[in-house]
């Protein structure tokens, strides 16, 4: 064997430096960089709002469903109510559930309930109209409107016992 076939180390070429107008390593300059922040904020102030409205549409939509979803519900409860505080026990007659009733029968999906006349939900306040319903009015009928909360005018939405979701704002 020679010593020509001995291993060595490759030898790689180092890049040369390119060097701007000034002399120094070349890269973005001041202007440039100002440019880009300037085009990334104006594509930002565009699609900031159309975000804003899709995820406030979602919300609608998601409070749509659930208005729906309380709706057969209530459908579920008529035929065989289930005897809560503040009705009586001996009460069976065929009616439609106050919230606090509803929420309880549904497995309390629609959200935590206030004072027995709220069911609060993430940004969403569902209430009965009126607000406090007797057992009376609530044989062959109900209402419940779903107001945004936390913001100044919010949607209001409301279902009957048809099914019919409305929106009132």
């Amino acid at each position: 064997m020679t010593q020509e076939s001995e291993l060595t180390a490759p030898q790689f070429a180092t890049p040369p430096t390119t060097r701007g107008r000034s002399g120094g390593v070349s890269g973005l300059s001041l202007v440039e960089l100002l440019i880009v922040v300037a085009i990334l904020g104006v594509l930002t102030a565009i699609a900031a709002p159309r975000f804003q409205a899709v995820r406030h549409l979602a919300a609608e939509r998601a409070v749509a469903s659930t208005l729906r979803t309380m709706a057969t519900n209530q459908q579920l409860f008529y035929p065989n109510p289930v005897p809560l505080r503040p009705m009586s026990l001996t009460d069976r007659t065929p009616r439609f559930g106050r919230l606090h009733e509803l929420n309880r029968f549904s497995g309390n999906v629609f959200g935590l309930v206030v004072s027995n006349r709220y069911v609060d939900a993430d940004r969403v306040r569902y209430a009965m109209v009126p607000l406090n319903p007797s057992a009376a009015s609530l044989r062959g009928r109900f209402v419940i409107q779903a107001t945004e909360r936390g913001v100044k005018r919010g949607f209001i939405y409301q279902v009957d016992e048809s099914g019919r979701i409305v929106k009132i704002r």
